[in-house]
C-alpha cells in the first residue's frame, strides 16, 4: 500500500539502498545487531542524504536506552556509533573522490531546479506548502496514495500515549520522529514534489519507519 513497490523496487533510484539500509537497521535494533544496525543505517545516508535526520534519531534511541536504563548495556550504542561511523566515512571519502563534496551527485541534479526557480538554494522551499503537497496533494499527498499511512499515524500516536516501559515502545517514537524528519526535510525542498515521479517520490524513504 506504499511506494516502497512502486518507487524503490521498480526503477534505479537511491531511494531502493535507502529503504533497505533502514529496514535493515530496524531489524538490526530489534534483533540485537547494533553493528548491522549502525552500518546499515549510515549507507542509507550514502544513498540519500537527506535522510540523515533519521539516522540521528535513531542514534539518539540507542543513547536514551544507554544512559536512561540501567539494564541496557552501553555498548550497543558504541558499536552501533563505529560501524555507522566507518560506513558513512567511506560514503563520504567515495563522494569527495568522485563528486569533489561530500554528499555525492545530489547538488549536481538539483543546480537545474536552482536555476529554474531562481531559488537560494536546495532547502529554500516554502515548508508549509511542501508540508501541504507532500500530506494530501492529489497528485503527491502520502495520504491520498497511501492511506495506509493512517494506521501508522494511530500507531505513532499510541506510542507517545503508552509508558515507554519496553524498548518496542522507545524504538516506536523515536522512528516516528525518524519518519516526521524526512518528512520535514523533503517538505522544505524547492522541488517536494519530486521532479516527474509517480506519487510521493519522497517519501518513500520514511516507509520502513
Amino acid at each position: 500500500g506504499t511506494s516502497i513497490w512502486s518507487t524503490a523496487s521498480l526503477a534505479m533510484w537511491t531511494h531502493t539502498p535507502a529503504v533497505l539500509g533502514y529496514a535493515l537497521a530496524i531489524w538490526g535494533l530489534t534483533a540485537g545487531a547494533p553493528v548491522v544496525a549502525g552500518a546499515a543505517a549510515a549507507a542509507a545516508v550514502v544513498a540519500r542524504p537527506a535522510t540523515a535526520g533519521a539516522a540521528v534519531l535513531l542514534t539518539m534511541y540507542l543513547a536514551h536506552r544507554a544512559f536512561f536504563r540501567d539494564d541496557r548495556p552501553r555498548n550497543d550504542l558504541v558499536r552501533f556509533s563505529v560501524s555507522a561511523a566507518i560506513v558513512g566515512l567511506t560514503g563520504v571519502a567515495y563522494n569527495y573522490w568522485l563528486f569533489g563534496n561530500v554528499v555525492g551527485g545530489a547538488p549536481f541534479r538539483t543546480e537545474y531546479w536552482v536555476d529554474e526557480l531562481g531559488s537560494a538554494g536546495m532547502f529554500s522551499g516554502s515548508l508549509l506548502v511542501g508540508m501541504a503537497g507532500l500530506s494530501v496533494s492529489p497528485s503527491r499527498g502520502i495520504l491520498i496514495f497511501s492511506p495506509i499511512v493512517f494506521v501508522a499515524i494511530v500507531g505513532a500516536a499510541k506510542a507517545w500515549k503508552t509508558s515507554p516501559a519496553s524498548d518496542a515502545v522507545l524504538l516506536a517514537r523515536y522512528s516516528s520522529l525518524a519518519a516526521l524528519a524526512i518528512f520535514l526535510t523533503y517538505s522544505k525542498f524547492i522541488v517536494w514534489w519530486g521532479g516527474h515521479g509517480y506519487g510521493p517520490r519522497y517519501l518513500t524513504d520514511a516507509m520502513p519507519f
